[in-house]
């Protein structure tokens, strides 16, 4: 009998300011980025969360990577976080990830991307960035 390769399947993605857990477990989503990210100076230094609800599917670890790609697809933010599901764990669930730094040196996209388990990127978002 083989085993699922455990993983998961990003829903969305959301740009805000910040995410906060309440406690009664609920995630607060604080500035939502429901446009564009308007910045009065370039290059601007910029600190962006971004909610990733997704469902999941297998048992284990789950090896994820993403990264922030500015206007030129320059990598300007990343980072790497691990999962781990066991068989009793919910399956769906959100990958909160607060605090990404980046600069922008330009107007233009800033593309959210993920990985897991070193296969391709998947770009989930785009958020324009626009200067005032």
């Amino acid at each position: 009998m083989s085993e699922q390769l455990a993983r998961i399947n990003p829903l969305s993605a959301i740009f805000c300011d910040d995410i906060r857990r309440e406690d009664n477990g609920k995630e607060l989503l604080i500035g939502v980025y429901s446009g564009s990210l308007q910045v009065p100076i370039l290059p601007a230094p910029v600190m962006l969360s971004v909610w990733v609800p997704f469902e999941r599917s297998g048992i284990g670890k789950v090896p994820i990577e993403f990264r922030l790609l500015g206007p030129d697809d320059r990598m300007v933010g990343h980072g790497t976080i691990e999962l781990n599901f066991a068989e009793s764990d919910y399956t769906v669930g959100s990958l909160p990830l607060r605090g990404l730094a980046a600069m922008l040196v330009r107007p233009g996209e800033i593309t959210f991307q993920l990985r897991q388990h070193d296969e391709s990127w998947t770009t989930l978002r785009k958020l324009p960035v626009e200067k005032r």
